[in-house]
């Protein structure tokens, strides 16, 4: 009997120890798993973080280069903006500089015909006074024409009337000649 006593006190031993290896085990086991998912866990939180923070990059390299494009494209805008004022300024300065071009031509043209409407003017009139002096000189010379020939019929007259031969007779007929001759003429 004691012999059964004890052996079923060792069998009660080997179960209560098999029963603490067996609950050791599930426990080893229970933590292996629990260890095993936590790793699990956290690398599936260690790559969903990644994956974010993959985004987040993405999203900012995009948002760095739209902004980049932005800014380029308002520089262009700028530049194109500058360039058309540029333009608008030469050309408006460009007008201005061929409107004083055209006002100074009007000026010279009107300067131009205004000299030449004088020198006309002073060409005709001297023309007009050459003219009458030519006039002048010509009724003078046509005068002097009548003159000398009235004087000479008077002089053939007078000899013929006075037969004047003698010196005295001449110097007398040369005087009454130029008396009468000035007579004539007054």
């Amino acid at each position: 009997e004691e012999t059964e006593r004890l052996k079923s006190s060792l069998e009660d031993r080997e179960k209560r120890a098999e029963q603490i290896v067996e609950k050791n085990d599930r426990e080893r086991q229970r933590s292996l798993e629990t260890a095993h998912y936590e790793r699990e866990r956290r690398l599936r939180e260690t790559q969903h973080r990644r994956r974010e923070l993959d985004s987040m990059l993405e999203n900012y390299r995009k948002d760095l280069q739209e902004a980049r494009e932005i800014t380029q494209q308002k520089a262009r805008e700028r530049a194109f903006l500058r360039l058309n004022e540029e333009l608008q300024r030469k050309v408006h300065e460009r007008r201005q500089k061929e409107q004083h071009i055209k006002e100074n031509a009007k000026q010279i043209h009107e300067r131009q015909e205004e000299w030449r409407r004088t020198a006309e003017t002073i060409q005709k009139q001297k023309e007009e006074h050459v003219q009458k002096l030519l006039e002048e000189r010509e009724l003078k010379i046509q005068e002097s024409r009548n003159l000398a020939l009235a004087a000479n019929r008077l002089r053939e007259e007078m000899l013929r009337v006075y037969n004047l031969d003698s010196f005295d007779k001449k110097a007398q007929r040369v005087a009454l000649i130029n008396e009468l001759g000035l007579e004539n003429t007054s």
